[in-house]
């Protein structure tokens, strides 16, 4: 080693050996569970027989290398548990192990011509099948007239980027630009022509696309390979992402030029911003001393609307999935706070004597939700349980849950709860002589007990 090098350099040449050492524990973790009736997967370094390629020079597999990887199967939950005792480690494959591993093997593509070392202790005498080249991506073939990569090409250099470990959005998008031979950063920056298209918005559909194929996970602000996106880049699967352009407008639905509200970069927003916004131009909708502002407000809502339907589109999602971890309270409770994890709670719907809102800003917020479209915030089978805006599904949904918390707190037989069952009930017939008289024939639900 380089004595000149820096602790750094050091570091990072460690790294990366060891990355390539777990790249080849990965082929032969896969290779095992292709085995028919594999239950585990069993690796020996005896004799020092297994071995990967470094820099062009190849390495024994060692101790450690065996004991990092199973740590990182187990940290990533592709499996349960490993048991090793030197020079042999055994993984059990569980459920989860046999998938991840088993679709990656149906899926690869035998090279004859590369040689490989031995290997040992596979689970079954099945003869092992011939060794995987690891493909490297080739650049664009082709580009539009406006320079743009080919989507499935951005989508394999954002995995490809990772390679070598996590990176924040910035980073990702400048490490992607030479490889894409293209200046995706300065793009997303808005500091080049794109021809219409958005790419902020893009590179979330990206993400999310990714992140709903197992292959991108997202922490903080921190990009990262799950296991599965490490096996499949290693192995050289053929990843089969696709991936269409958002434009800035379309010009089939908006013929003309959208109405400016000074209230641009809303594709930069998290959901929770989103909400933010939204409630405070609902708020000033629900003041009627502030009229000359509900323009703007509504404006303001409209757009935030519109970016919601364009997310529920682009299947990207920006909002941490809660917990029903209970966080503690002085006993004094007065407002609804069980169901934090519903769409009307994220959407800020509050009863209540001490945090709850107005009946005015209550009753804008429940229109809104009935007529106008909602955040996709929550997974696809939820989503689908409060329908189309203003359909008796979402009706139905709004005042079955509303009428759920009333009877759940009266239950409760506290006179702490009495503000906020009375809101509810207010709110309750509010929506039936509004939206159900009429118009819906479904039956309306009560808060009897």
């Amino acid at each position: 080693m380089d004595s000149n090098a820096t602790h750094e350099d050091r570091l990072e040449r460690a790294g990366r050996q060891l990355r390539a050492a777990h790249e080849r524990l990965r082929r032969e973790c896969v290779r095992g569970a292709a085995m028919p009736g594999a239950e585990t997967i069993s690796i020996s370094i005896a004799g020092g027989d297994v071995v990967y390629a470094h820099e062009g020079e190849a390495h024994a597999i060692t101790w450690f290398d065996l004991l990092t990887f199973g740590e990182s199967l187990k940290s990533g939950r592709i499996i349960e548990r490993f048991d090793a005792v030197y020079p042999q480690i055994v993984f059990k494959l569980g459920e989860r192990a046999k998938t991840t591993f088993g679709a990656v093997a149906a899926a690869l593509v035998v090279v004859e011509d590369e040689p490989t070392a031995p290997v040992v202790a596979v689970p079954s005498q099945t003869p092992e099948p011939k060794p995987v080249k690891t493909v490297v991506p080739e650049r664009p073939r082709h580009r539009p007239a406006d320079g743009l990569p080919e989507l499935p090409d951005v989508m394999r250099a954002v995995l490809l980027a990772l390679v070598e470990g996590p990176l924040k959005r910035a980073e990702l998008l400048e490490a992607m630009s030479n490889p894409l031979a293209y200046p995706l950063a300065k793009a997303h920056a808005g500091e080049i022509p794109t021809g219409g298209v958005s790419i902020q918005r893009t590179m979330d559909r990206i993400f999310g696309i990714l992140v709903g194929n197992d292959l991108l996970q997202r922490e903080n602000k921190m990009f990262s390979l799950t296991e599965l996106a490490r096996l499949k880049i290693s192995t050289g699967v053929d990843l089969a992402l696709k991936c269409d352009p958002i434009m800035e407008t379309d010009p089939v639905a908006n013929p003309t030029k959208p109405k400016k509200t000074g209230w641009t970069g809303l594709e930069r927003r998290t959901h929770a911003e989103l909400v933010t916004m939204w409630k405070n131009a609902v708020k000033v909708l629900a003041d009627p001393l502030k009229k000359r502002d509900h323009s703007k407000a509504k404006d303001v809502v409209d757009e935030i609307t519109r970016e919601w339907e364009a997310r529920a589109k682009s299947e990207t999602g920006y909002f941490k999935w809660p917990t029903t971890e209970a966080k503690g309270g002085n006993g004094k409770l007065a407002i609804f706070e069980a169901e934090k994890e519903g769409m009307l709670s994220f959407l800020e719907y509050r009863v209540g004597r001490t945090k709850g809102e107005a009946q005015a800003v209550r009753r804008i917020i429940l229109r809104r939700v009935f007529e106008g479209s909602l955040p996709p915030v929550f997974n696809k089978a939820y989503m689908a349980e409060w329908g189309a805006n203003g359909s008796p599904e979402r009706l139905h949904k709004m005042a079955v849950s509303i009428a759920a918390f009333a009877r759940n707190f009266k239950r409760r037989k506290s006179s702490a709860y009495d503000d906020a069952i009375k809101d509810w009930e207010t709110d309750l017939a509010d929506l039936r002589v509004s939206f159900y008289v009429g118009k819906f024939g479904f039956g309306w639900p009560v808060t009897a007990i």
